[in-house]
Order: structure tokens, then C-alpha cells, then sequence
């Protein structure tokens, strides 16, 4: 896959990319991205995370959303329950998480992610980023989803091996 891809885990109000592969992609505009934090309502990795995490867990990151600690924009969403609901409800439906400019450090920039699961847990989430410019948001969830649908699977075989 030639469009970078990262794989991120929660850390409080955000998730934190643990390793990623902008630095070989050359479609990347950003070489040095792990350790970076990306928040958890706007982008594609953060709502597969939420959205499939335990009922638990995901009501302790609303509580930490809900506190400010998150930044403004996920504040609000953190308190908008319709929201919350609709976020889950389809990202569950889909199998995968997806942002198309929402995030407004990267409105030209969408995302598609899958949930990396095993044991009943969401242990991370895997994406791939795209200029929405060059492709669509149809376009990305055909091309990549099943890759990372497929790179999960494998991740987590070789964790339960």
C-alpha cells in the first residue's frame, strides 16, 4: 500500500501512533509521526477504537472527552449523546471508522481504520490515510478496508499464536 498507514493505541483523550509507515510512503507529508496524538472523535482511528472498545471503557473516555481534556471541538461532541449514539451505531454497522476532513488540524486529509480485537478487546486500531482530493471516501473504503480488515486478522493470529 502505497498511501501511509499508522497504528495507534488509546492514551487518555487521544490515541498515540505507535508506529507507522509515513516515513517510507512517498505520498506522505509528514515523515515523523509516531508519538503523535490524534483525537479519538475526529479521526478514523479514534472512532473504530470507541466505537468498538467495551461499553466500560468507552464510558470512562466520554468522562475524560466530557472533562475538556480532549480540546473544545471533541468537547462538544463528547456532550452531544445523539452523536455518540450515531458514531457507534454506524461505525459498527460499517466495520470500520472513517474520517473525511473532519478534524480541523487536517481538512484535506480523510482516513479509513479497523479495530484490531482479540479476547473481547480492542487492543489498537490500524488506518490508512489519503488526500481526499485524490480519492473519495467510496473509493478508500473499497481500496483499503479489506486490506485492513485482512492485516488485522494476521496481527491478531500471530498474538494468539
Amino acid at each position: 500500500m502505497v498511501w501511509p498507514s499508522d497504528l495507534t493505541t488509546p492514551d487518555g483523550d487521544a490515541m498515540i501512533i505507535r508506529e507507522t509507515t509515513h516515513r517510507f510512503s512517498p505520498l506522505s507529508f509528514h515523515r515523523s509521526m509516531v508519538g503523535r496524538r490524534l483525537p479519538i472523535l475526529l479521526t478514523s482511528a479514534g472512532r473504530v477504537y470507541f466505537s468498538m472498545c467495551p461499553d466500560a471503557e468507552r464510558e470512562d473516555i466520554l468522562e475524560v472527552l466530557r472533562s475538556g481534556a480532549g480540546g473544545e471541538q471533541q468537547l462538544k461532541l463528547a456532550m452531544d449523546d445523539a452523536y455518540i449514539r450515531n458514531l457507534i451505531r454506524q461505525t459498527r454497522k460499517d466495520g470500520f471508522g472513517s474520517n473525511h476532513g473532519d478534524w480541523a488540524d487536517q481538512r484535506k486529509i480523510g482516513a479509513v481504520a479497523v479495530a484490531i480485537q482479540t479476547g473481547g478487546r480492542v487492543l489498537a486500531s490500524l488506518n490508512v490515510v489519503y488526500l481526499e482530493q485524490a480519492i473519495s471516501p467510496a473509493e478508500a473504503t473499497r481500496r483499503f478496508v479489506p486490506e485492513l480488515q485482512q492485516a488485522a486478522a494476521e496481527m491478531v493470529s500471530a498474538l494468539e499464536q
